[in-house]
């Protein structure tokens, strides 16, 4: 995986821990367009990113309305 770019992700080889770290070391901002949320460790992580401009754009259903409220 060392000839992998690190801000790369492909599925089924490094998605999960790219997006962990790409998420955990943003300092800016961070935009998410998904389905939905619901990986307890992604949620902390998005949860403890107080101050950056953040922008998530999921499906229109109750359990994803709940998730941004605890985003918020």
């Amino acid at each position: 995986m060392d000839d992998i770019h690190p801000n790369l992700v492909v599925c089924n080889i490094n998605c999960r821990i790219v997006i962990e770290k790409l998420l955990s070391d943003a300092q800016e901002s961070i935009i998410i367009q998904t389905q939905y949320i619901t990986d307890p460790t992604i949620m902390d992580i998005l949860q403890s990113k107080t101050g950056l401009e953040m922008k998530v754009l999921v499906s229109d259903t109750d359990s994803n309305i709940q998730i941004i409220k605890n985003l918020e």
